[in-house]
């Protein structure tokens, strides 16, 4: 090799790193690690570019459209609890009347409320503010006991936080747990409450979450098992077959479907 040849070599190979570098800028380490890596990794790398943000919006759009939903149910429980509050005002406008005496508009009142039902099953309870039960129409037990000590499994004195929110805001909404008509075991309830001045009463309505949280995780679980799962990412890593691949998602599937 000439001297000349041997002067230009090294300069060439120089261009070009200066050029592979001056293309590629602060990501050139990285493009020549890709490189160097398996066909395997590459693939997963690449997957999992496209897979992770998917999986991120499609988890963001469930817990949009969860907080839609949830945002409905509490309109319309509050729109519902100030149509009942209008029958207390009635009876109680009986009473200033003198058509009434206040004991029987009271009563008519609880009869009427008692009675009031949406979305099926939904109901209506009235307490005072000392947490005494005076109307529930779905456990009459209660009427005229203190529920000063009715506590939900976590510990929350029900009716008293009832009562707080209603002297601190006049009226608001109350997380807590309680047991669905027929049912004694407690689940995840949002009750909104509302004060009723001229008799000192409570009144509120609730609607159970339960069934929200579980159409959450039963959409996640239909997602996670395709995407998320082994079976999912083998004909990256062997040459199986597609026939194979196929039957061991639709196994899996049919585990995580609900």
């Amino acid at each position: 090799m000439s001297s000349s040849e041997q002067f230009v070599a090294p300069a060439v190979r120089a261009s070009a790193g200066a050029g592979f570098f001056s293309h590629h800028g602060l990501w050139a380490p990285g493009v020549r690690l890709f490189r160097r890596l398996r066909f395997g990794a590459k693939a997963l790398i690449i997957s999992l570019s496209f897979l992770l943000p998917l999986l991120g919006l499609l988890a963001w759009q469930m817990l949009e459209q969860a907080d839609a939903e949830l945002s409905g149910r509490q309109d319309a429980t509050r729109q519902h609890v100030e149509i009942a509050h209008g029958v207390l005002a009635w009876a109680q406008a009986q009473e200033a009347s003198g058509s009434l005496s206040r004991e029987q508009a009271q009563t008519l009142a609880k009869q009427a409320v008692a009675k009031l039902r949406y979305d099926k099953n939904e109901y209506f309870w009235i307490n005072d503010l000392q947490a005494q039960v005076l109307m529930h129409p779905t456990k009459p037990e209660l009427n005229g006991k203190d529920g000063s000590g009715i506590k939900d499994p976590k510990g929350l004195a029900v009716f008293t936080a009832f009562v707080q929110e209603v002297r601190k805001n006049g009226a608001g909404f109350v997380y807590y747990q309680w047991p669905k008509p027929g049912q004694d075991k407690p689940v995840d309830k949002l009750s909104y409450v509302k004060g009723f001045e001229p008799w000192g009463w409570v009144l509120g309505s609730g609607i159970y979450i339960d069934d929200l949280r579980a159409a959450i995780a039963s959409a996640w679980s239909c997602i996670w098992p395709f995407w998320c799962q082994p079976c999912c990412w083998r004909p990256i890593f062997s040459t199986a077959s597609s026939a194979s691949w196929t039957a061991a998602c639709a196994r899996r599937a049919a585990i995580w479907a609900p």
